[in-house]
């Protein structure tokens, strides 16, 4: 389903003018991780996040131009994976996920195809968790 064409805030152009100038950078990323303690039932977590990251539209927003504007369009169609990655096993838990998490910032993502965010459930013990989410700061804007 198509959606109507919507204009950018300012300071989405900004960043979109940004990030058109320099497709592979990833300077516009942003993250955050919860770490989460204590017995986790995966699945409810799951839904919760389907349900809130689902909702949010500017999460799910797609860029386009024609050489005379810019526009963007919501764009639901596509799932989305809440990746698992346990880190349970390594020599230190706590230094893969850091090292993980800061390499999921170097990579570009594309405002016209998506998503403009990712998330992922790392797993440093069966007690302990990181929920991490990723996110192009034109969707913050």
């Amino acid at each position: 389903m198509e959606t109507a064409a919507l204009p950018l805030t300012a300071a989405q152009h900004g960043i979109w003018m940004g990030q058109h100038l320099d497709p592979a950078s990833p300077a516009y990323l942003t993250a955050e991780a919860v770490e989460i303690t204590g017995s986790l039932d995966t699945v409810v977590l799951e839904a919760a996040l389907r349900e809130v990251l689902t909702d949010c539209d500017s999460l799910h927003m797609r860029f386009a131009h024609d050489g005379q504007a810019i526009w963007q369009r919501l764009d639901r169609q596509a799932d989305w994976p809440l990746n698992r990655l346990d880190l349970s096993n390594e020599t230190d838990p706590w230094a893969s996920a850091q090292s993980w998490m800061r390499a999921q910032l170097t990579e570009a993502v594309s405002l016209a195809h998506g998503p403009l965010f990712a998330t992922t459930l790392l797993q440093i013990s069966p007690d302990r968790h990181l929920w991490f989410l990723r996110v192009h700061h034109v969707a913050l804007d």
